[in-house]
């Protein structure tokens, strides 16, 4: 999603935050890339991040209020261009293991429930399919729900609201289901290494401002 991102739309278009709780090594491919503007490493560095994007969603609705528009599509139509942003949480289950737990998922609950209309729109992965790591409130904002295999029906419940996803075979690879209106079955592709780099070394950014990004 992120090779496709950078391929489709020009920086200034869209701005990529990744939340890595695992030290940052999923993301280490994209730091100089120049969609991406921020990479956190950790659960503390995330909620950082969050405390930001509430600040911005603020300004944005004010800024809409003044301008007499609904949407940041609106906006852009008739005003300076503001960027979309994409934000990819890579695996809930360490804000469960916070003892700040309630209040990183209270700040996550407000963010999810007012930023689209903004332009901020949300990637939230886990690889534990729990009612505790993935509560109400994210599958009652998610627009889509995408699940892999679970380990069992209950799991799968969790993720797109319906069973299917624990009779995936194992070998698989690749194989889900996407929830919207409805349960639709997809094969996605893999990308090995060579295509990532290839790809993410087109995006760098340029010589003058090719400093790692704040992580």
């Amino acid at each position: 999603m992120c090779l496709n991102v950078m391929e489709n739309y020009t920086s200034e278009q869209v701005k990529i935050i990744y939340c890595d709780q695992k030290g940052g090594v999923e993301a280490r491919a994209f730091r100089d890339c120049e969609h991406f503007v921020k990479i956190s490493k950790n659960v503390n560095d995330t909620v950082k991040v969050f405390l930001d994007l509430e600040c911005e969603l603020d300004k944005r609705l004010k800024l809409f209020e003044e301008k007499d528009v609904t949407n940041l599509v609106d906006y852009n139509k008739k005003y300076d261009k503001l960027p979309f942003i994409f934000v990819i949480v890579d695996e809930l289950y360490p804000f469960l293991m916070s003892k700040k737990k309630k209040e990183i998922y209270g700040i996550l609950a407000d963010l999810l429930s007012r930023s689209a209309s903004v332009g901020i729109h949300f990637l939230l992965s886990s690889q534990k399919t729990t009612g505790e790591v993935i509560p109400t409130f994210i599958t009652e904002n998610a627009g889509y729900r995408i699940g892999l295999r679970t380990s069992n029906e209950q799991g799968s419940y969790n993720v797109i609201g319906d069973k299917g996803c624990e009779d995936i075979p194992v070998d698989a690879k690749g194989r889900g289901i996407c929830f919207v209106d409805e349960k639709i079955n997809f094969q996605s592709f893999y990308v090995d290494d060579e295509t990532i780099n290839k790809i993410c070394k087109k995006h760098k950014r340029e010589n003058d401002e090719n400093e790692k990004i704040n992580e």
